[in-house]
């Protein structure tokens, strides 16, 4: 009987991992081309959101971790082409990079969107965004459930929206707007897609 629990526990475990390797992360810089998103002091939320999905990218290609980045320069794609890109995988986990702005200047912090209830979409929203708060440290504006976000309602699989962070602010856009900040921001991503897939810890480490 022990054997078969042995034999049962390493198929399982292989099981695991082999849906993890065939599940493609897709990421989605938001904005791009005439779409600039916020740009208050000439910091466009586009180029920004560009610069943190391709360090997103190199970490998962690191890590042997299948993905496709929706766009790979400044031009523009509707919400359409965007949820298209992701609903042609048959495995995939989809995940919306942006910055924040509001009319207050005082707002910041991280929070992390998600449509519907406690299902997949949570979970994946759940480990990204914790391993998000144990990168950069600032307020936590809380994981958020959003029926109103395109990309999210629409794609059919396990879907987040980060916003890494508020332009709007002085002290958090002095911030973003430097490489270690979206660096740290792209390794608590990373992590945290890694965990919710099931990739073993060794590899998920970063250097």
């Amino acid at each position: 009987m022990k054997l078969f629990y042995i034999a049962f526990s390493i198929f399982w475990l292989c099981a695991v991992f082999a849906h993890a390797a065939r599940t493609v992360v897709v990421i989605d810089a938001g904005h791009g081309g005439k779409d600039l998103g916020c740009h208050p002091d000439k910091f466009y939320e586009k180029h920004l959101t560009l610069d943190t999905a391709y360090r997103l990218k190199a970490l998962l290609d690191m890590r042997g971790v299948p993905n496709v980045m929706v766009r790979d320069d400044d031009y523009y794609l509707t919400l359409q082409q965007r949820v298209s890109k992701a609903n042609k995988y048959s495995r995939a986990v989809f995940i919306s990079i942006h910055y924040n702005y509001t009319k207050s200047r005082s707002v910041r912090g991280i929070e992390t969107f998600y449509f519907g209830g406690a299902g997949r979409s949570y979970s994946l929203a759940k480990s990204v965004h914790s391993s998000l708060l144990g990168r950069v440290y600032v307020n936590d504006r809380k994981i958020k459930p959003r029926r109103g976000l395109y990309v999210l309602k629409h794609t059919r699989h396990p879907a987040i929206l980060i916003e890494g962070g508020f332009l709007s602010n002085k002290k958090e856009r002095e911030a973003i707007s430097k490489g270690a900040y979206r660096q740290a921001l792209a390794e608590g991503i990373a992590e945290g897609i890694c965990k919710f897939l099931g990739y073993k810890k060794r590899q998920i480490l970063l250097q």
